[in-house]
């Protein structure tokens, strides 16, 4: 392991928005919720969002807009222009955020496997009349086929691996989803290279890693964020694989039992 491309970050004080947090809370419990609704994001963004689904929801938002654990080094910001992509959009909350980031000249490519999920970050997107957002409802593989999709009770934490989806309350149920490369998604869309690659795939990182490290070690991915499920996969095994990619890897740990987050910057040849 190369320890000096290593850095660890100190996260700093995690604040929660009060007033929103109030107004989510009450909407959650009232007799009389509707089984959608609209909730107001930052950046004048907003968001449809199941009843059902608040609480956790809830928590993603404050994830990406507030606590920005996507953003712990400045590399990764998005910026003006950049080709992004979203493995494991959810409800397309990064996805809006980049969105607005990477402006009318940027692009941004979303995945999402889980139907449901997929149609509702294809509505977020229209809902917010963003027209640099493409929304593609696959999971990202090493090959194109079929896989077992586990359902977990808080659907954002449902994952190809079942014992992932066991630590987070159990299987409810499962499907097959389909599933592409990123050569395809590249000939698909006329894309030629990413300059950031966000995953958050629920405990599926680790089996991607080969590939990403691929096309980070051509130049072809210029940056990844990561989120790590620990309770699964092995951060330093996600650490080790970037910087042998010729990547300076930052680790940042938010303080939860579950999750860490890895950024990966490809350094030059």
């Amino acid at each position: 392991m190369q320890l000096s491309l290593r850095e660890h970050i100190v996260p700093s004080i995690r604040t929660l928005p009060i007033s929103s947090t109030v107004k989510l809370a009450l909407l959650s419990i009232s007799p009389l919720k509707p089984e959608l609704v609209t909730v107001s994001l930052p950046m004048g963004l907003k968001a449809y969002v199941p009843t059902k689904w608040l609480t956790h929801v809830w928590s993603n938002i404050l994830h990406i807009f507030y606590h920005r654990d996507y953003e712990g080094v400045v590399e990764v910001i998005p910026r003006d222009g950049w080709k992004v992509m979203d493995v494991g959009s959810f409800i397309g909350l990064w996805t809006l955020r980049a969105a607005k980031l990477v402006g009318a000249k940027g692009r941004v490519i979303a995945l999402e496997p889980n139907p449901l999920c997929y149609r509702l970050t294809r509505a977020n997107v229209m809902l917010n009349s963003l027209d640099n957002v493409v929304v593609l409802n696959y999971a990202l593989d090493s090959e194109a086929r079929e896989r077992r999709l586990y359902i977990a009770p808080n659907i954002g934490n449902s994952s190809f691996v079942k014992r992932y989806v066991d630590d987070m309350g159990g299987c409810v149920g499962s499907m097959e989803v389909e599933t592409i490369t990123l050569d395809d998604i590249f000939d698909k869309l006329d894309v030629k290279a990413l300059d950031l690659v966000k995953i958050d795939v629920e405990g599926y990182e680790d089996e991607l890693l080969y590939t990403i490290c691929q096309y980070m070690a051509k130049g072809i991915v210029k940056r990844v964020v990561i989120e790590v499920h620990r309770n699964v996969v092995d951060e330093d095994k996600v650490v080790d694989a970037l910087e042998k990619a010729g990547c300076k890897v930052y680790l940042y740990d938010v303080g939860l039992e579950v999750q860490t987050f890895v950024y990966a910057l490809r350094t030059e040849p």
